[in-house]
Order: structure tokens, then sequence, then C-alpha cells
């Protein structure tokens, strides 16, 4: 949790509260699979590094608490992806959000939301800049997040939940 805090994704005392008081609810309400959480996982390639699960849904918790504004746009491609391509590795997941002007003069675009506003493509990119350098100091510190984008979708319903603008689309998400 230290790795999110300032100057990463959470910035301010109210999100940092906000965020350790989020996952202690997560933690509660993931009660029977804590087990699972907090296990560590196998290496899932051979050049990739055995993980444990819970990382995934604390990044993905601090990401929503720091751009609550992205939350929905960023579950919904996030639940998506990791169901139609869960060998997508994260690095891959956090290039397909890079915003990409429209060559022909128009609207700010990513995987995840198709016309983005000037300032909304700064906030992806900020987003996207905090999430490679938690993932990078992450790893090394010896707390490598997971590299399959499968893991990641497993958090997205029970994090989205504690969001009030990722929790609106939760019930899509299934359908």
């Amino acid at each position: 949790m230290d790795l999110l805090g300032p100057p990463l994704l959470v910035s301010t005392p109210r999100a940092v509260k906000r965020l350790a008081n989020s996952y202690g609810l997560l933690t509660a309400l993931r009660r029977t699979q804590r087990a699972h959480d907090l296990a560590e996982q196998p290496a899932t390639t051979a050049t990739s590094t055995p993980y444990h699960p819970y990382r995934a849904g604390l990044v993905l918790l601090a990401a929503l608490v720091a751009y609550p504004q992205l939350g929905p746009a960023l579950c919904l491609y996030l639940h998506r992806t990791s169901r139609t391509d869960p060998q997508r590795t994260w690095a891959q997941f956090r290039t397909d959000l890079q915003p990409q002007r429209n060559p022909a003069g128009g609207p700010w675009s990513n995987q995840a939301d198709p016309k983005m506003t000037p300032v909304q493509a700064q906030q992806w990119t900020s987003l996207l800049t905090a999430l490679h350098q938690v993932t990078d100091q992450a790893a090394g510190v010896g707390l490598p997040l997971p590299e399959l984008l499968g893991p990641w979708g497993d958090w997205v319903v029970p994090v989205a939940r504690l969001s009030f603008p990722a929790g609106r689309i939760v019930s899509l998400l299934d359908r």
C-alpha cells in the first residue's frame, strides 16, 4: 500500500484514508477468498514471476480512488479484455489505454474511451504513468503484480462495487 501513496496514484491524505478504508472493506467482503488472494500464485509463463492476486485488487482500487471519473471506462474495458484475452499482459493492456489523437484533428480516444476531451486524455495519461511507476516499483522491491490480465479481471466486480462512479456499471458487466 505504501507504493500507491504519494506521489504516485493516491496523492492526498483524504484519498489515502479512502483507500485504506475501502481496502479494509474489500478484504472483509472477500473473506471466503482470503486464502487464495494472499497465496502466491505460480509464474504463468517462462519469463513471468510468481505473484499474489490481492496486489491486482489493491492497485485497481487505488486507481479508482485516485481517478474516479475514469473508473467506469477502465472497469468495463478491463472486464471485457480479461474475459476475451486473459493471456494479454498487463503492460499491453496499459498500452491500449494510451490516449491517441485522431489524425484528422478529431477527439482523443483509447480502447476504453472512444471519444474523450483533451482534459480526459491528460487524466488517462496521468493514470497510466502512475500505473507504470507502481508496476516497476513493486517489481523492484519484490512485490510483483500479476503479469497476465486474467487475474486482474477477477477483481473488477468486487473493486468497482466500492466506487460510486464505477459501481453503477457493475450490473452491466456480465451481460
